[in-house]
C-alpha cells in the first residue's frame, strides 16, 4: 500500500515538477527547475519516437536518450529553415514537455504501476540512485555558474555560434558556420537547452553525464550489494574524470546515444526507428 502511494505520488510529481520553470524562479531553483524541464522535454520527444516504433514499454532513460536525439533532428530542421531563434526553440521544448506530461497522464496508472514493482523489490538501487542525484545536481549547478566564455568567433567556437543562431534563428553564411568539421548538431543541440532557460547551454552537457550514467547503471542493475557497489564505482569513476571543455561541446551527450545503441543492438530484433534517429544524431555530433 506504502509504495502504491508512493509510485502515485512520484508519477504526479513528474507531471508537474517540468512546468515550474515558467515561475519568477531565481538561482539553485530555477536552474534546477530548468534541468527538469529539458529533462522531461527530452523524454516527451522519446515518447513519440517509442510510440512510433512501437514500443510502449521501452525503460524510461532510454527513451528519454530517443529524446535526445530527436531534439537534435528537431532544433536541426529549425536553424536549417531559418527559424531557430529563442522563442521558437523554447517553444520546441515546451511543446515536447506537454507530450511528455500527456502522455504520463494518459497512462499514469500504467507508469505508476511499473513504479510500484519496482519499489516492491530489494532496495539495494536506493545508494547508487542517491549518489547519482547528490552528484548530478552539484555538476548542473556547477555548469550553470562556468563563467568562461570565448569571445571568438571562428568555427569550433559553439558559444558564439550558439548567439547568432538564438538570435537569428540561422547560420546560413560562410563566417557564421562552414561546416567543413562538422553537421553543426552541436550547435542545434545547445539551441534546445537554452530553450529551456536563458543561459542554459552549459548545463545541458552536464545533464548528459547524468542521463549517460543513469542508462549505462541500469545495464548492470542493483539487484544485490555486489552489483549495487559496482555500479556506485562506475558514478563515482565518471564524476572524478576532469573534463574542461572551452565550449558545451557534446562529450557526455554523444557517451549517452552511445550506450543507447548498445542496448539496442544486445536486443533480439532492436528497434529500427529509434536505432536510426540515435544513430543519426550520433554522426551528427562528430565535431
Amino acid at each position: 500500500m506504502v509504495s502504491a502511494v508512493i509510485a502515485s505520488a512520484l508519477v504526479a510529481l513528474a507531471l508537474v515538477l517540468p512546468w515550474l520553470t515558467l515561475l519568477p524562479l531565481h538561482g539553485v531553483a530555477a536552474v534546477l527547475a530548468h534541468a527538469i524541464a529539458l529533462v522531461a522535454a527530452c523524454h516527451g520527444a522519446g515518447r513519440v519516437v517509442a510510440w512510433l516504433a512501437k514500443q510502449p514499454d521501452a525503460s524510461p532513460l532510454l527513451v528519454i536518450q530517443w529524446g535526445v536525439a530527436t531534439s537534435i533532428g528537431l532544433s536541426g530542421v529549425l536553424i536549417a529553415a531559418g527559424a531557430g531563434t529563442r522563442a521558437a526553440q523554447a517553444a520546441l521544448v515546451f511543446g515536447l514537455v506537454a507530450v511528455h506530461t500527456g502522455s504520463l497522464g494518459a497512462r499514469f496508472a500504467h507508469h505508476a504501476g511499473r513504479l510500484r514493482c519496482g519499489l516492491a523489490g530489494p532496495r539495494t538501487w536506493i545508494v547508487p540512485v542517491a549518489v547519482l542525484a547528490v552528484f548530478g545536481t552539484l555538476v548542473v549547478l556547477g555548469a550553470a555558474g562556468e563563467p568562461l566564455v570565448r569571445p571568438f568567433d571562428d568555427e569550433g567556437n559553439v558559444v558564439a555560434q550558439l548567439r547568432r543562431v538564438l538570435d537569428t534563428g540561422a547560420l546560413a553564411d560562410p563566417i557564421g558556420y562552414p561546416r567543413s568539421a562538422g553537421l553543426g548538431a552541436q550547435i542545434a543541440l545547445a539551441a534546445v537547452a537554452s530553450g529551456a532557460g536563458d543561459g542554459f547551454a552549459r548545463t545541458g552537457e552536464a545533464l548528459g553525464l547524468v542521463l549517460a550514467l543513469g542508462l549505462a547503471t541500469t545495464r548492470i542493475g542493483a539487484r544485490d550489494p555486489s552489483s549495487s557497489l559496482w555500479t556506485v564505482v562506475l558514478i563515482v569513476t565518471a564524476f572524478a574524470l576532469a573534463l574542461a571543455p572551452i565550449d558545451p561541446l557534446p562529450c557526455w551527450t554523444a557517451v549517452g546515444l552511445l550506450v543507447a545503441l548498445y542496448v539496442m543492438l544486445s536486443e533480439t530484433e532492436p528497434p529500427a526507428i529509434p536505432l536510426g534517429v540515435t544513430a543519426g544524431a550520433l554522426i551528427a555530433l562528430r565535431y
